[in-house]
């Protein structure tokens, strides 16, 4: 039997945990798998706030919840971005290589909602981001879920210019 908000295993070996749906649609649409795996395979994503006007940047390591279709970030909320997504949680991001040819771009622009986890949702998503970046198993931080409305993959190595667009129920409706 599994336990509530404690990572698991999916069947494409990432791990997820459910342990926060309250904030989520608990059956988003499916991401289409070249999304799935342009996500599991990087780590870092630009994320862009915005707060009383003012926008700001921040380059944060992340692991992927499947389920929830959200990124998990560690960034104290006392970080001019931690600040800005606490006054304002929509955000955009942006997660791409840079690779030499334009014929091998990929990458992915978002809009999100940034969710400030406490209690057992906060422990199951650090587990979780700990078994991506083992390294900060111990590290106490603020943990955000980022979780995507709306996504852009651009993949050039499929024709330039390629894009597939994935977007949660209701979301710009």
């Amino acid at each position: 039997m599994e336990q509530a908000g404690r990572p698991r295993r999916t069947p494409s070996g990432a791990y997820t945990t459910d342990s926060h749906q309250a904030m989520n649609d608990p059956h988003p649409p499916e991401l289409p798998d070249s999304i799935r795996k342009f996500l599991l395979a990087n780590h870092v994503v630009g994320l862009a706030t915005l707060s009383k006007g003012q926008p700001w940047a921040a380059s944060c390591f992340y692991a992927l919840d499947e389920q929830s279709i959200a990124l998990i970030i560690l960034s104290d909320e006392h970080t001019r971005h931690g600040q800005a997504m606490l006054g304002n949680r929509s955000v955009a991001g942006t997660i791409a290589r840079q690779p030499a040819l334009i014929r091998k771009i990929r990458g992915v622009q978002f809009a999100a909602h940034a969710h400030l986890l406490t209690g057992e949702s906060k422990e199951a998503a650090h587990k979780l981001y700990s078994m991506r970046h083992p390294i900060v198993r111990l590290m106490r931080s603020s943990v955000w879920q980022i979780l995507i409305q709306e996504l852009k993959f651009t993949d050039n190595a499929m024709g330039v210019g390629r894009k597939t667009h994935w977007r949660r129920d209701g979301f710009g409706c």
